[in-house]
Formats: structure tokens, C-alpha cells, sequence
């Protein structure tokens, strides 16, 4: 009987200390979910200097290898998702652009998924040219903790890297890498 006990007791005993483990380890690796309240301090707490842009939107720089590549995070409107993008190259304001060139842009977004090649017509653009060649990434908002987030920073910045020969051809101002 008292053997019962023991053994009940010791059972009972690891059953807890397992519980409050996981609790604890679950505790210690839960994210975030990202807004403009918290979102300036959790890219800056990663180590980058963090410029505002707007509500919700910010910018910082990462140096991978020998380039300089500015990223851009926003959070899109409904909140669900955490976007990375980075400016690679002005385009001409008006005319059409290459066919071979769009060809290879649309090509290479097969390579680099969810990562995509894509033009902005910037109306509201500070200066230079309102038409951009821009890469982004979208990242589910929930749940986002540092490495998370920067294991999305160096796969967009790779891709960026692994497309230069897309995007800094032609002419175009390429701008967002820098040797």
C-alpha cells in the first residue's frame, strides 16, 4: 500500500514538473503579433536602426556580404501579415519597359517564392522616379519572434543577391544594394 502511494506520488510529481516545463518553455519561445506600437522597438531590439516612414511602416538597413540592402516592414491593413520589401531599382517614368527584361522578372519570381518581383507606380513618392522595381515577402503576423523574423530577412536578401542579374540591367537605377 505505501509502495502504491510512492509510486503514485512520484508519478503525480513528474506529470506536474513536465506541465510546468512545457508551460515555461512555451512562455519563453511564444511571439509577437507585430503593430505600429510595438513594431519600431522589436526591429530595433534585433540590433537595426530603425527610420519611421509612416504609420505602421519602417525601414532599417542589413548588410549581407559585400551589399547594402534597405528593407522596408509594414504591416498590411487588416493586420495579418508583416511585409518585408526592398526598392531594387528606379524605372523610367514613362514608356513601356523591356519585354525580356519583365519576362526575366516574372521568371525569377518562380525561383524566389513567396518572395515576388513586382513594379510600384508611386504617386506619393518624396523624389526620384514613380515607377520601382521592388521585391517583397510576406510573413504571417502572429506569433513572430526575432529568429523567425530574421531567418525572412536573410531569405529576401539572398533573393535579392540571386536576382541581380534581373533587376540591375538595362539601364535601370539600381538602389536598394550597393558594392
Amino acid at each position: 500500500m505505501l509502495r502504491k502511494t510512492i509510486i503514485r506520488s512520484a508519478i503525480g510529481l513528474a506529470l506536474s514538473l513536465t506541465i510546468l516545463a512545457t508551460r515555461a518553455s512555451a512562455q519563453t519561445t511564444a511571439g509577437t503579433t507585430l503593430d505600429k506600437a510595438n513594431m519600431q522597438q522589436f526591429f530595433a531590439n534585433m540590433g537595426y536602426d530603425v527610420q519611421k516612414l509612416g504609420d505602421a511602416q519602417y525601414s532599417f538597413t542589413t548588410h549581407p556580404g559585400n551589399y547594402t540592402v534597405t528593407i522596408t516592414a509594414g504591416i498590411s491593413s487588416n493586420g495579418q501579415f508583416l511585409w518585408l520589401s526592398s526598392m531594387l531599382a528606379t524605372l523610367p517614368d514613362t514608356g513601356p519597359l523591356p519585354a525580356d527584361l519583365m519576362e526575366a522578372a516574372l521568371k525569377a519570381n518562380d525561383d524566389i517564392g513567396p518572395a515576388a518581383l513586382y513594379i510600384r507606380v508611386c504617386s506619393d513618392c518624396a523624389a526620384g522616379s514613380k515607377r520601382q522595381l521592388r521585391m517583397a515577402t510576406p510573413l504571417a503576423n502572429h506569433e513572430l519572434t526575432p529568429a523567425i523574423v530574421r531567418r525572412s530577412i536573410d531569405t529576401i536578401t539572398q533573393s535579392i543577391s540571386d536576382t541581380s542579374q534581373v533587376w540591375a540591367s538595362a539601364g535601370w537605377n539600381p538602389t536598394a544594394i550597393k558594392k
